[in-house]
């Protein structure tokens, strides 16, 4: 793995054998950290582009690349750190051409607007080279007087590099803590974000080692030691987080250590995260990232990688990622948004004696990188209960907007509930029309939701005579039984003869025995007129013997039974 260490993280000059031991410690560190992410990635495989065969000068080769640009043909510009050279790698080709040689420690490389090729130079003497197209040989336009802190030097630049459109280069200063603007044919550069000294407040940067900037001039900076990403926005002195911020680790938000920044049209921010051995994609405004490549330890799978430094985005989408463990360049695919399958309406039975049914989740969703899937924004249910739940799906995969869907699921109760009748009611009328009957109708069920009617309803007039009344119960599935019961109204008839069983004994003689048989007989008559005299006549005696002949409470209930018959025969109208 020649070229993996980063034998020029520490000052420059401290000599070979101690940064070899720095390399083999990296190495080691980095591979322990892949231990702990193993299986964290939700990215899709990436697809081994430009080297891959191994650490060597071969043209089919690299040792330890840190960057990597791609022009509008789709050819891969390789800075080739420790061959010290660029090649160029057609679109499927199997070795590359070396367009630039002689580098020391090229670290990243990049393009202007007309072609012209830059390539970041460490370390000893740090410079930004331009080279024409066509050209072997480049020209210093940024530093290129040796490491230090002047405005015309800088110090152990790792990989920031970025020429915008008008031909100004931007350097991460990394030992300087500072991006450095240089604009075309200047000897010195001026200081864009940072430059106050190592520190984690909004004006400063520590060791920042990725720049790039977007269409409307804001520079983006991997500041390496804040594990964060700072954005400055033209002519500002200071920056404000836009990624992590939230201290080194592996969380959704949070940036570990990182060299590689990009910016794609949309505004997406790419951070590659050497330690993490991933890179994370940071929607515009988002508080957390999403893993676009690797996350799953550090290794050569597929979905792996290995010390991930300098990459590139293009116009399609696809991101490049050179790895310096791996001495390759992978390409990852553009994700692509969430898409829900299975979401259709379902109709199922409760399971038998309970009032649910278990159901297994029909839904899918497609994307990369796979969806999250939630359903009522929790997990789908293991039963759903009896009646319509509607499920409202949201997949989600931080590419575009969350796909939604929404269905119903009806559970269907296939037992009947059972009506039950009250025992039939036995009443007397109180007038010609009969008598207001309550009663109570219920039902049984395993399940809630049971409705229960009668017709007539409780609360009704019942008609002199017989009545049978049907009662139904319903269940929320529609499942229903019936039964019925019969409500008797008592007329003058039957309330005349118990009257008659209630004087025997009662009174002086007979005479209020004869009373009532006089009733009856003028009712049994049609004589609705004596009928009513004759109760009248009735009643007087009942008065004239109470608390005498009569006991009070016995009088008071024929005089209360006289009085029910007369309003039923119609005597006060």
């Amino acid at each position: 793995m020649g070229g993996i260490g980063r034998s020029e993280f520490g000052i420059v000059g401290r000599g070979a054998a101690q940064r070899r031991r720095r390399g083999r410690s990296l190495v080691a560190a980095s591979a322990a950290v892949g231990v702990m992410l193993a299986g964290a990635s939700v990215a899709a495989n990436g697809t081994t582009v430009a080297g891959g065969n191994g650490s060597g000068s071969g043209p089919d080769q690299l040792s330890g690349p840190a960057g990597v640009a791609v022009d509008g043909a789709g050819n891969l510009y390789v800075a080739d750190t420790s061959n010290e050279r660029v090649q160029r790698w057609a679109p499927g080709a199997s070795s590359g051409t070396t367009v630039a040689s002689g580098i020391f420690r090229p670290w990243n490389v990049t393009f202007d607007a007309t072609g012209n090729l830059y390539v970041l130079r460490c370390c000893s003497n740090p410079a930004v080279l331009r080279y024409a197209p066509g050209s072997t040989t480049g020209v210093v336009v940024a530093g290129g007087n040796g490491f230090g802190p002047a405005a015309n030097q800088l110090w152990a630049p790792f990989g920031g590099l970025h020429v915008d459109a008008a031909g100004n280069v931007y350097v991460a200063d990394a030992a300087n803590h500072r991006v450095q603007k240089w604009a075309p044919g200047a000897t010195s550069g001026v200081t864009v974000a940072g430059g106050n000294g190592p520190g984690s407040a909004a004006d400063q940067l520590n060791r920042p080692e990725g720049v790039v900037l977007d269409g409307a001039g804001n520079i983006y900076v991997a500041d390496n030691n804040n594990f964060r990403v700072q954005k400055w926005s033209p002519g500002a002195t200071s920056g404000v987080t836009v990624a992590g911020g939230n201290g080194d680790g592996t969380a959704a938000n949070q940036v570990g250590r990182s060299v590689g920044i990009a910016i794609d049209a949309a505004g997406n921010i790419y951070v590659s995260e050497w330690f993490n051995h991933r890179v994370t994609k940071w929607a515009p405004g988002a508080t957390s990232g999403i893993t676009v490549a690797g996350g799953n330890g550090a290794g050569s799978g597929a979905n792996q990688l290995s010390v991930p430094w300098g990459i590139a985005v293009d116009s399609a989408g696809n991101l490049y990622v050179a790895e310096r463990g791996n001495n390759r360049v992978s390409k990852w695919p553009p994700g692509t948004p969430p898409t829900i399958l299975g979401a259709a309406d379902i109709s199922a039975a409760a399971d038998p004696g309970v009032c649910v049914a278990a159901i297994a989740n029909p839904v899918s969703a497609t994307g990369v990188p796979t969806p999250v899937v939630t359903y009522n924004g929790g997990a789908w249910p293991t039963t759903f209960p009896v009646g319509t739940t509607t499920v409202d799906v949201v997949a989600d995969n931080g590419i575009g907007s969350p796909a939604v869907a929404s269905f119903d699921v009806t559970v269907n109760d296939t037992q009947a509930p059972i009506a039950i009748a009250p025992p039939d009611p036995d009443v007397n009328a109180t007038g010609p029309a009969g008598a207001t009957v309550d009663f109570t109708v219920a039902a049984s069920d395993n399940c809630p939701g049971v409705s229960v009617a009668s017709v007539p309803a409780s609360g009704s007039t019942f008609p002199i005579g017989d009545t049978t009344v049907t009662v139904t119960a319903t269940d929320a599935s529609g499942n229903f039984s019936g039964t019925s019961f019969v409500v008797h109204v008592a007329g003058a008839d039957e309330q005349l003869a118990d009257l008659q069983q209630a004087v025997v004994g009662v009174g002086p003689g007979q005479s209020l025995v004869k009373k009532v048989e006089a009733i009856s007989q003028a009712f049994a008559a049609g004589d609705i007129a004596a009928a009513c005299d004759r109760l009248q006549a009735f009643g007087n005696e009942v008065a004239a013997h109470s608390g005498k002949k009569i006991d009070e409470s016995t009088a008071a209930a024929l005089l209360a039974d006289a009085d029910r018959i007369a309003d039923v025969l119609g005597c006060s109208a």
